[in-house]
């Protein structure tokens, strides 16, 4: 992730990731979300969080497992004041939310739950 001229992760074997893996379906969710809701399920540093903020959604939240990766998502949306919400919660957990979003981002989930219930 970019923090302004910063490059968090310069030697990333992806080179500048996860905006190499944004690109790849960046053509599907369009440039003005319009103020719709957004749920980023694993969402891990915030990345894609914060770009659908930037495409103007209304309320996005990130969830996570993983108190490390939400600190960093945090840092981020601080950084760049943007107004996103993030919760550690399990995937396991959405349910509870009690609540529909009009996007809903899974990048990333299956392997990496996957790999957790195999430890």
């Amino acid at each position: 992730m970019r923090l302004g001229e910063i490059q968090t992760a310069p030697d990333h074997f992806l080179g500048d990731y996860p905006a190499f893996k944004c690109n790849g379906f960046k053509h599907v969710v369009p440039e003005d979300l319009g103020g719709r809701s957004v749920l980023d399920v694993g969402c891990n540093a915030g990345f894609y969080a914060l770009e659908m903020k930037w495409r103007n959604a209304g309320r996005v939240l990130g969830i996570d497992s993983d108190p490390r990766y939400l600190a960093q998502a945090r840092f981020a949306a601080a950084y760049f004041g943007l107004d996103v919400e993030f919760e550690r919660m399990s995937v396991y957990d959405v349910p509870k939310l009690g609540e529909t979003f009009d996007y809903v981002i899974f990048m990333g989930v299956f392997y990496q739950e996957g790999l957790n219930l195999m430890t």
